[in-house]
């Protein structure tokens, strides 16, 4: 059986996007996203899903946000 799969299309810059995370006391801190990333998975029946995910530095690499267990949302500063 063929396990799902995705793969990255493009990476667009994030200029101005913040990723909001929160500590073991609940407090609120920021990081810069540092791109949005073009994603494209596949399911087992091989039928093809596209989504444009934030990412950002977690500890030593870029990752997706959503992979970061205590990240909340982004947000957008002018």
């Amino acid at each position: 059986m063929q396990e799902p799969s995705s793969r990255i299309l493009q990476i667009i810059p994030a200029e101005g996007w913040k990723a909001h995370y929160k500590n073991k006391d609940e407090a609120d801190f920021v990081e810069p996203v540092v791109c949005f990333a073009l994603v494209e998975e596949t399911d087992i029946n091989g039928k093809k899903k596209q989504t444009v995910l934030p990412m950002s530095w977690s500890e030593y690499e870029v990752d997706f946000c959503e992979k970061i267990s205590n990240f909340s949302e982004i947000s957008h500063q002018q």
